[in-house]
């Protein structure tokens, strides 16, 4: 019986995508064109051509910073994909010192409960995630010390916004603990409209890349209990609790069900 020689589909297609006046040429990388072309002519020329998407569609993923005046992208990832532009850049802190992170309410349903108690073999900790007895809002004015970019208590912070269409839609700011040989993320915050198109993922990853460019052994960051979908978010990427801090804001942080985390993760 004769066989045919099937033509198996790839498991995934590699797509890299860099910005149009890149010296190795969107067409090597971020052209659609020769992509798709290759793609149909390996699965046969009786399938249906895929859509193009036009160069608006792609997004060129660009750290503006000394030391590297571009960065690829691997869209399968989702890294820096959000459908548009957009671009990584230096916040000045003339310009940005004292910035306001956005604060929105935020309805609370569930949250870490923390216990910690001695025992006869050692100390117990334990966090476990369960719904709160009621629905709880978090407004900006219970945050008596906003946080602000550059604070006094960071100088050697540096901050880096996500700019899609020159609209800021997230930012991160590291601080390195020269003690400790450590890389602080002290903000990471996306704005709600930008929300869920991989620019937490980037920005995040951007100072994973900082931390490994300047040696250090760790990058560790500062979370709460009752920060349900942050923590989320930080073990999909790759971190793990470090340790917790019981009298961090006020005495009453674990009858009140916010108490601070230290995530982080060696490098």
């Amino acid at each position: 019986m004769r066989q045919r020689n099937k033509q198996t589909k790839p498991l995934f297609k590699k797509r890299f995508f860099y910005p149009e006046n890149s010296e190795i040429g969107p067409d090597l990388y971020g052209s659609d064109d020769g992509a798709d072309r290759s793609w149909n002519r390996r699965r046969g020329a009786k399938r249906r051509m895929r859509p193009r998407r036009s160069p608006a569609d792609r997004c060129a993923f660009l750290p503006i910073f000394p030391f590297c005046p571009g960065w690829p992208v691997d869209k399968r990832r989702g890294m820096g994909y959000t459908g548009r532009g957009m671009q990584i850049r230096v916040l000045e802190q003339d310009r940005w010192a004292g910035h306001v992170r956005p604060m929105p309410d935020d309805v609370l349903t569930e949250h870490y409960r923390v216990e910690s108690r001695r025992t006869e073999e050692g100390f117990f900790v334990r966090l476990c995630p369960e719904k709160l007895p009621a629905p709880r809002v978090r407004t900006p004015e219970a945050y008596g010390f906003p946080d602000r970019l550059y604070a006094p208590h960071f100088p050697s912070a540096r901050a880096y916004g996500a700019f899609c269409e020159d609209a800021l839609a997230g930012v991160v700011e590291i601080c390195p603990e020269e003690w400790s040989n450590r890389m602080r993320v002290t903000e990471l915050w996306v704005a709600r409209e930008f929300r869920r198109r991989g620019i937490g993922s980037a920005l995040l990853q951007f100072a994973k890349e900082e931390a490994r460019r300047e040696k250090r052994r760790a990058l560790l960051l500062e979370t709460q209990s009752c920060n349900v979908g942050a923590i989320a978010f930080y073990l999909k990427e790759g971190l793990s609790l470090f340790g917790f801090d019981a009298c961090c804001y006020s005495n009453e942080d674990i009858p009140r069900g916010e108490v601070r985390l230290e995530l982080g993760m060696y490098l």
